[in-house]
């Protein structure tokens, strides 16, 4: 499945990244709500503006937009260019796939804790029950969702067991970021 496949490359920069003595800050890396400052550059309002600051800060792959696209949905035209930092307004939410989970340390969090999630996940938290989540639209509907966590494992999970249970084993209640 080529979709959890990007969402584990998606990780796999991040934590390359993080390992890496690159002089990026962990901080760069964390998709966080530091609601006493909107005006941060880390304060994200959607799971898209977290993605162009990856690309920014050339974190993400080389050719960044087309994997964070999926089946029904069209990757934005051409890549990132650092010369024409106007080439990142490129990329839309219309083009995304992933939603992500907030304020997670990638490094030291639990490695079943969801990190990237496809869209059509219609919750703003994660939960701990055991009821089915609402899912919509586009990759899967109501019949699957792909879940990457933060230990870099990635899964389908088909209709009958999406429930916030398997989402979610660790109970946290983060939020979710949506395209």
């Amino acid at each position: 499945m080529r979709l959890m496949v990007n969402g584990q490359y998606i990780y796999t920069c991040l934590f390359v990244t993080l390992t890496d003595s690159s002089g990026v800050s962990d901080e760069d890396l964390k998709p966080s709500l530091p609601l006493s400052d909107p005006s941060s550059d880390l304060y994200f309002e959607s799971s898209t503006d977290y993605f162009v600051h990856l690309v920014i800060k050339d974190i993400s792959p080389p050719n960044p937009w087309k994997g964070f696209s999926c089946k029904g949905l069209k990757p934005a035209p051409g890549s990132y260019n650092p010369d024409k930092p106007s080439s990142a307004e490129a990329f839309k939410l219309e083009n995304n796939a992933w939603s992500v989970v907030t304020d997670l340390d990638i490094g030291e969090s639990d490695a079943a804790v969801p990190f990237l999630i496809t869209r059509n996940l219609q919750a703003r938290h994660l939960m701990s029950t055991a009821e089915k989540p609402v899912l919509k639209g586009v990759p899967y509907e109501d019949e699957a969702i792909v879940i990457i966590r933060a230990g870099g494992g990635g899964e389908v999970l088909t209709k009958r067991n999406i429930l916030w249970e398997n989402i979610n084993p660790t109970g946290l209640y983060n939020k979710i970021l949506h395209p």
